[in-house]
């Protein structure tokens, strides 16, 4: 069995293995295999049968459930496990791996033409003949009943899924029956996994259902990893089978975690497999060349393999006797070569011995070895933030996994890989498109290269995708290029009515939209068709429709009729649909999102915050989540909170100042100063004249106050920094006053501290003094050099205060410095000329008895000016007479 699992001939010697159909298996040949044991065609015939009698599916999963568990009893126990596990890789086959089967539709007038040696094509032929006599119309409507029994948490599967029954029957005796099956031949467990990990791929929304039972599982499954166990795979194979099955099993567990959400655990295991295959992929630079007109060698960025300290462990890798090895490299995924004008296909390394080295580093890896290297730069791609570092080091990973191809799903996956990252550049466009055609028509060809056998190989370690989602992928392609009709037919093709419908609304074809909805509810009435009626008419009728027709039990159907709620601003009646939908199914990100918005818009705080969080579990790279729940927590006053969020949001989006702005305030309201300096620089770097008054007040207030951070230290141990800080943003911002008021005062306060005890004060110094009036002054001249200030009360106000304010001070600490009457002669210049321009400006009554003068028109300021002219008599007084 185990060889089976990890397309290695072990050579063990366990029951499984001689059963007499064991050879079939390992060669993928499961036609054989469903034709010898009598169970599938009993399946088939019995389910065909109660299908045309009986139409409520509790019912009829109640009676298949009953007749497949007395069939494991009274059938060879190997018998049904080789039936689920050639019924499951079939219909792996047909709806991931491909070719994917001529339409059923022609199925007729092609009969001549199926190659019946290709266990794809045989397998139809031997349904629609010996069950169906060639009606291909009876047999969809048997897939469309088998569709409806693996309904889960009120989801429904894609109606693209194909040949549904041969994942009906496996998940019966797989997981419906898990603790009698796995209790007879524990590895059954490990097969049941990889049914959940194709399962889980057929609906919309992650199934919760599908989710418990991973985590059931998976209690077993770990056993076969405790050396203490009875399951124990070293204590029954040994320690060289031992750690490559470690190795398949980490990397498809990692796979089952990410998609069930669970990335930290995904993570881990992904970690597991790398350290136990030994491989240490290490990036260097190298000098080259990247474009074809390019004269100077400059660093390019190269992926290495290195392994030379563990040369024996990879060479028993590279030897294994790996089932189907004889794959020719040019029946793969062809790799298209970028045909640009400018850019070259491939970096040319300048240094021959360098690009030698390089290349012989390679050759060495193993097939097993690459599905670890793939897997590797798929959990870095999904813990990483979107960033041109990122894609650099993807692209340099994924030039090493192309240059020595050994299999299907790996390069295939890679070369998908390498088309998301190239999508949104120009000149590698025409070869991403060209890309998705060609993976496209592997599906699309019955008699394609490789064999259906080689494209089993690690398939669930890689976790490929399936054909329709390949599809949707190069749809989006289309989108993106305005190709919308082309999309358009695709999606029709695929029965994605939603996909379909946003098509003609981009084509503003709604009239058309709600006309091919209303056609297949002719057919025949369905929940998600109502639910789509209603999305395209906006009519909640057809929503409420919609969950009648489910009794209840479609999650869409609650979620889609909560949106609208949403949209119509009704926030409280969507928030209860929003719950309802999912209480169904609590695996669906999109709901709890938009009913953390719909909490947040009804101002319930702690509702926004428990749905966000569960957001940031689900999908912890969308930083509008992490930015939604932190906004949550200031609401709630939990600040400290809120600034830990913030922090794990721009790990997600480096590139968002709007988010280092967030971060920067709630880092100064909860006094990570250290982190406030830090989100500051960064903004500068973003918006390079970034000025945030408020925390350039705190900072100097903090100063003043001698406050100590969150940690307990004083503020006067960031000094260094902040001044620095201060030093950049008046470098930058020259015209902003603020800025130099706040940083005169920062170095003021730091001056007046001692250096040793920061709550002793002493006097200033002529240096420093210096600094501090050349700071203070710049902060003026910008203040009363501002256009047209003496024509507003407010700026009039905000002007006198200054002006006191920087006299004041003049006449406070003037006695430092060296010569003052040199250093203050320009701020005599322009108090002069604030007080002549307000003099002149407005009207003076020459009546009033005071010795100051009255200003008519700013009467309410008459105390701040004649405050004004005071201090600057007593500084004519002090520097000037």
């Amino acid at each position: 069995m185990l060889s089976l699992i990890c397309e290695v001939d072990f050579k063990e010697n366990d029951d499984f293995r001689q059963n007499k159909l064991y050879a079939k298996l390992a060669q993928n040949n499961h036609l054989n295999v469903l034709t010898n044991i009598p169970l599938y065609d009993e399946f088939v015939t019995f389910s065909k049968k109660i299908f045309s009698q009986n139409s409520d599916n509790e019912n009829l999963m109640k009676e298949l459930k009953n007749f497949v568990t007395k069939k494991i009893d009274d059938s060879d126990f190997n018998d049904v496990l080789s039936v689920s596990i050639s019924c499951l890789q079939t219909f792996a086959l047909i709806n991931w791996l491909g070719p994917v089967p001529v339409q059923f539709s022609t199925l007729t007038s092609e009969i001549k033409k199926l190659d019946l040696n290709n266990p794809n094509d045989s397998l139809i032929v031997l349904n629609l003949i010996k069950h169906f006599d060639l009606n291909s119309q009876e047999f969809e409507k048997y897939q469309e009943t088998s569709r409806g029994l693996l309904n889960l948490d009120g989801e429904t599967l894609f109606q693209i899924v194909k040949c549904s029954h041969l994942l009906l029957l496996p998940k019966i005796i797989l997981l419906d029956n898990y603790e009698k099956i796995s209790n007879r031949n524990s590895l059954s467990s490990w097969w049941a996994l990889r049914l959940i990990l194709l399962y889980q791929q057929l609906f919309e929304e992650k199934s919760s259902t599908l989710k418990e039972m991973l985590e059931n599982i998976l209690i077993k499954t770990n056993k076969f990893f405790d050396p203490d166990s009875d399951f124990s795979l070293v204590k029954i194979h040994g320690e060289k089978i031992s750690r490559v099955a470690t190795i398949v099993y980490n990397l498809e567990v990692a796979q089952l975690y990410y998609q069930s959400y669970n990335w930290t655990m995904g993570q881990e295991c992904f970690k597991k497999a790398i350290k136990l295959a030994n491989l240490d992929i290490e990036l260097v630079g190298v000098f080259g060349k990247r474009t074809k007109y390019q004269q100077k060698d400059l660093a390019q960025l190269f992926a290495k393999v290195k392994n030379d300290h563990s040369i024996q462990q990879n060479m028993e890798l590279t030897n294994l006797n790996y089932l189907n090895n004889d794959l020719n490299s040019h029946e793969l995924p062809k790799d298209f070569a970028l045909n640009d004008d400018t850019v070259l296909n491939r970096i040319k390394i300048s240094n021959p011995e360098q690009e030698k080295e390089l290349e012989d580093s390679r050759k060495v890896i193993s097939q097993l070895e690459q599905v670890v290297l793939f897997c590797s730069m798929f959990d870095f791609y999904k813990n990483n933030p979107k960033h041109e570092l990122t894609k650099e080091e993807m692209s340099s990973l994924i030039e090493l996994i192309l240059s020595n191809p050994t299999n299907w799903c790996v390069q295939a996956s890679t070369l998908l890989m390498r088309t998301k990252l190239e999508i949104d550049s120009v000149r590698r466009m025409e070869r991403s498109l060209q890309q998705l055609e060609n993976l496209v028509d592997h599906y699309r060809q019955p008699n394609d290269k490789p064999e259906a056998k080689f494209r089993y190989q690690y398939f669930y370690s890689i976790a490929y995708q399936s054909f329709w989602a390949v599809l949707q992928d190069l749809c989006k392609f289309y989108m993106q290029l305005g190709l919308i009709n082309s999309s358009l037919e695709i999606y029709t093709s695929l029965k994605m009515w939603d996909d379909a419908i946003k098509c003609l609304i981009t084509l503003d074809k709604r009239d058309q939209a709600e006309q091919l909805i209303r056609k297949q509810l002719e057919i025949k009435e369905t929940s998600d068709l109502y639910c789509s009626l209603g999305e395209v008419t906006r009519n909640l009728e057809y929503f409420y429709k919609a969950i009648d027709i489910s009794k209840g039990r479609s999650a869409r159907a609650f979620r889609v009729l909560a949106k609208h709620l949403f949209y119509l601003q009704k926030y409280d009646e969507a928030i209860v649909n929003f719950e309802k939908s999912l209480g169904i199914n609590y695996l669906q990100y999109d709901a709890w999102f938009m009913l953390g918005n719909a909490a947040f818009r009804s101002e319930k705080w702690e509702t926004a915050v428990k749905a966000f969080r569960v957001c940031t579990n689900l999908d912890p790279e969308n930083h509008e989540t992490w930015n939604n729940l932190a906004a949550s927590y200031t609401k709630l006053g939990q600040k400290e909170k809120a600034h830990f969020v913030f922090q794990e949001a721009i790990k997600f989006d480096y590139e968002n100042w709007k988010i280092w702005e967030n971060y920067l305030w709630t880092s100064i309201d909860c006094g990570y100063f250290n982190e406030a300096i830090k989100a500051y620089n960064r903004l500068l770097d973003l918006k390079q004249k970034y000025v945030d008054v408020d925390v350039l007040k705190a900072f100097c207030s903090a100063f003043e106050n001698k406050v100590n951070d969150a940690y307990n230290d004083s503020i006067f141990k960031y000094k260094k920094k902040i001044l620095e800080l201060f030093g950049r943003i008046s470098s930058l911002v020259v015209t902003e006053w603020q800025v130099y008021w706040n940083y005169a005062e920062i170095v003021r306060f730091i001056s007046q501290t001692d250096d040793s005890n920061n709550n002793m004060s002493v006097e200033l110094n002529h240096e420093s003094s210096e600094k501090y009036f050349s700071i203070l002054l710049k902060a003026f001249r910008n203040l009363i050099n501002k256009a047209n200030w003496e024509l507003s009360v407010d700026s009039c106000k905000e002007v006198l205060d200054k002006s006191i304010d920087v006299l004041s001070r003049c006449n406070e600490f003037g006695k430092y410095l060296k010569n003052p009457r040199e250093t203050l002669g320009s701020l005599n210049l322009s108090a002069r000329s604030v007080i002549t321009k307000l003099k002149l400006k407005y009207q003076v009554d020459p009546a009033t008895p005071d010795q100051y003068l009255r200003l008519l028109f700013l009467k309410d300021l008459n105390k701040e000016f004649v405050e004004l002219q005071k201090e600057y008599y007593h500084f004519i007084e002090n520097y000037f007479e």
